[in-house]
Formats: structure tokens, C-alpha cells, sequence
């Protein structure tokens, strides 16, 4: 009686221990995915099925990929927790592609650009956060990440004359919007005009290709990964 009173309290401990290890390993990316869809939900209901709601994303990726990347462990809990974000602007880019405003192909490259934005961003977080809190890294890594997805609006007085093609080619909100030309240029919607003087007094083009940003972030997003973990057996040893 004693020992199968013991195997049966063992067995209900590991039964309690398994849920917990589930619910740690899959409800933050799973929330994170309700959180990502109810936040397009609010983007929707602000412009419709327009330019700004396929734009929306790389807006909340800055402000949520930075907290992943500074306050997850492991590089697998990182890769868990950015594709529960993924998969809630995947969930909302459908319903585009069901109003035959977005082919899948578009909304697939739409999301391969998202992605890889927010890899670099976490992967950016994460190597920080090995030198400075992590609330201190994900605020410094949104702050450039803003910086640099604002730069036509900031650099306007800056800017006359042809914009160079690399920094519209690296730009994600220009990329994604040369994978979405029917839904108009960015710079030509009624509150980015008055905010940019690009297509106006400064001249630009859309990126004919997406290829030089998935190069370019890929290769940043790999850097990152291995100094953060170059780093991390240098602390270790």
C-alpha cells in the first residue's frame, strides 16, 4: 500500500509538473499571439484594409520584439516567443487576402519582412542585455528602432534632391509597401504627406527587389546571434 500510494503521488507530481512546463513554454508565445491580432484589430478599425494596417506591424514589432529579446533566456525561448507575434500579424494579414486586397505570395513576403525586422531587433536586445538591464536594453533598442523607422518624417528639413537608394532599399516600411503597390505609396497617404517631403520636394523610388533587405538583416540578425553567444561561453568559462 505504501509503495503504490508513493508511485501514485509521484505520478499525479509529474502529471502537475508537465502542465506547469506547458503552460511556461507555450502560453506567453500563445498570448503574445492574441495580443498581436487584437493590437491589428485596433489598426483596422483605424484605417480599414489600407496601407497602414499592412504597415501597422513593423509600428508594434519595434515596441514588442526589443522586451522579447532582452528577457528571454534561451535562444529557443526567443525563437517561441517571436513566432507567437509572427502568427498573430499572420492571422490578421489574412483577412486581407480573403478581401482580395493582398495575394497570400504578398502576404507571405509581407510577413518574411516582418520577421526578419524582428529578429534583428530582439537578436539587438538580447546582446545588449548581456551589458545592461534588460528594461534598459529594450528601451534603447526601441529608441533606435524608432529613430530609424521615423527618419523620413525627422529628416525631412534634411532631406532635397534624390534620396539614396540604400536607405529606401533597408527601409521595411518602404519594402513592404513596394510588395503592396496597389494600395498606393506611403509617402502619398493624407497624413504621411503632410509629415514628409519625400515625393515631393525629394525624389525617391520603391525597391524593385526585397532581396537586399532579407540579405542585409539576415546577415545583421546572424552576426548578432553569434557575438551573443561568443559571449555568452566567454562569461560561461
Amino acid at each position: 500500500m505504501y509503495h503504490a500510494g508513493t508511485f501514485e503521488g509521484y505520478g499525479i507530481c509529474e502529471y502537475i509538473s508537465q502542465r506547469m512546463n506547458f503552460r511556461a513554454r507555450f502560453l506567453p508565445p500563445i498570448t503574445l499571439t492574441i495580443a498581436a491580432v487584437l493590437l491589428m484589430v485596433i489598426a483596422w478599425i483605424t484605417g480599414g484594409w489600407s496601407l497602414g494596417y499592412c504597415l501597422a506591424p513593423l509600428t508594434f514589432t519595434s515596441l514588442l520584439s526589443p522586451g522579447i529579446g532582452s528577457t528571454t533566456k534561451t535562444r529557443s525561448e526567443r525563437f517561441a516567443m517571436l513566432m507567437g507575434l509572427i502568427a498573430g500579424f499572420a492571422v490578421a494579414l489574412i483577412m486581407p487576402v480573403f478581401h482580395q486586397q493582398l495575394k497570400t505570395t504578398t502576404m507571405i513576403s509581407c510577413l518574411g519582412v516582418i520577421a526578419l525586422y524582428a529578429a534583428v531587433l530582439s537578436a539587438l536586445a538580447r546582446l545588449l542585455a548581456q551589458r545592461m538591464p534588460s528594461t534598459t536594453a529594450a528601451g534603447a533598442v526601441i529608441l533606435l528602432s524608432a529613430t530609424w523607422l521615423t527618419w523620413p518624417i525627422w529628416a525631412t528639413a534634411l532631406i532635397s534632391g534624390r534620396v539614396s537608394g540604400w536607405l529606401i532599399s533597408l527601409h521595411p516600411l518602404f519594402v513592404i509597401n513596394s510588395l503592396t503597390p496597389q494600395l498606393g505609396n506611403w509617402t502619398e497617404q493624407r497624413v504621411a504627406y503632410q509629415l514628409t517631403n519625400l515625393g515631393q520636394d525629394a525624389t525617391y523610388q520603391l525597391p524593385t527587389s526585397a532581396w537586399p533587405f532579407v540579405f542585409v538583416y539576415g546577415a545583421i540578425a546572424i552576426c548578432l546571434e553569434v557575438i551573443q553567444a561568443s559571449r555568452a561561453r566567454s562569461v560561461a568559462v
